[in-house]
This record gives C-alpha cells, sequence and structure tokens, in this order.
C-alpha cells in the first residue's frame, strides 16, 4: 500500500498533469513528463532532472509506474530497468 498521499498508479493517464507524485520536492506529474521527453528515461535519471525519489522515497513505485506508462506510450524509447 502506498503512504497516504501518495497517488495510485494502476492507471497513470488518468492522473491530472498536475497531480503531485513526490510529496518531498512537490514534483507533478507534468515535470516527470516533461523530464522523460527531454531524455530523462530512468528512474536516475528522472531523479536528477526532478528530484522525484531523493526525499523519504515513498515514491519510488509511483514514479516507476509513470516511468513504465511513459515507455509503454513511447515505442522509439527502449525500457530501461531500474
Amino acid at each position: 500500500a502506498l503512504p497516504p498521499g501518495v497517488p495510485s498508479v494502476s492507471a497513470p493517464f488518468r492522473l491530472p498533469a498536475n497531480a503531485v507524485i513526490c510529496r518531498c520536492n512537490t514534483v507533478t506529474k507534468r515535470s516527470l513528463v516533461a523530464a522523460w521527453e527531454a531524455g530523462a528515461h530512468d528512474i536516475d535519471a528522472l531523479a536528477t532532472v526532478t528530484r522525484a525519489t531523493t526525499g523519504c522515497g515513498s515514491c519510488r513505485d509511483a514514479v516507476c509506474g509513470i516511468r513504465d506508462w511513459l515507455a509503454s506510450a513511447d515505442p522509439e524509447t527502449e525500457r530501461v530497468a531500474s
């Protein structure tokens, strides 16, 4: 189970762009998508660009879910496991 306040990402496409995924660093879905579009295609790169997962770490599963969703939606990008 996710901690209180961390959104479920069973269907990331349903989350609004302004949904806060990382509460420690106030990282939104929009920020993660923008980082992905700029070339941050794995968890470490997303963390470097957005700082998501670098606080308490409770959002890591949510960030992974969004990364997986973006990878599956972008056939040109190889899926990178972290």
